[in-house]
């Protein structure tokens, strides 16, 4: 095997493990997203009202089929088989999420409280959360690709081994989010002060 054979192998190794690490972040953080609107259920309820302009009958229908998709698209993210399909759904979703931000906004409606913050704490609308939502779609369609490309056949250990790496490396990097939501929603960092 030659040396550009065999950094290209190699290239690829690491390419399908990040898009693995990448595909459990974003499952688990569209799974923790559903159990949050379940668990919040009027803020749920209040958000799709507000972004979507919609009579609160309708609203809760789209709160609850929300979170389902979220489960969905998060479960399926976790099955290497249907990786694809699960990431395609994701890019669905924070990008519908991302045009009723946007939709939001550009009607100057600062006050809207979008409920994609793990906290209880209402949090002006700005470009932070269609950002993070536009920035999520693209990360859900890389691993789309990426999934699309396939992975070769492991044996059982090393099977074990591919599914539990990207698990942790997607805990760590879901905590590395939320507290990432936690800073943001600080009102002197929104505002330019310093602490």
């Amino acid at each position: 095997m030659s040396g550009a054979a065999i950094g290209g192998s190699m290239v690829a190794a690491v390419a399908r493990t990040a898009a693995a690490q990448l595909a459990a972040f974003l499952a688990l953080l569209l799974i923790v997203s559903a159990a949050h609107k379940v668990s919040q259920r009027a803020r749920t309820r209040r958000a799709a009202q507000q972004l979507g302009g919609l009579q609160a009958s309708r609203a809760a229908l789209l709160a609850f089929g929300a979170s389902a998709a979220e489960a969905i698209a998060g479960s399926l993210l976790l099955m290497p088989a249907a990786r694809a399909a699960g990431a395609w759904l994701a890019a669905l979703i924070w990008g519908a999420y991302c045009a009723a931000l946007l939709r939001a906004l550009r009607a100057g409606r600062t006050d809207v409280d979008c409920g994609c913050s793990f906290g209880s704490a209402h949090r002006p609308l700005g470009a932070f959360q269609w950002m993070r939502a536009l920035a999520l779609s693209v990360l859900a369609c890389c691993v789309g690709s990426a999934a699309m490309v396939g992975a070769p056949s492991a044996s059982a250990a090393a099977a074990f081994g591919a599914r539990s790496t990207p698990l942790f490396a997607g805990l760590g990097l879901l905590g590395v989010y939320v507290a990432l939501d936690q800073l943001a929603g600080l009102r002197p960092l929104r505002a330019g002060g310093v602490a």
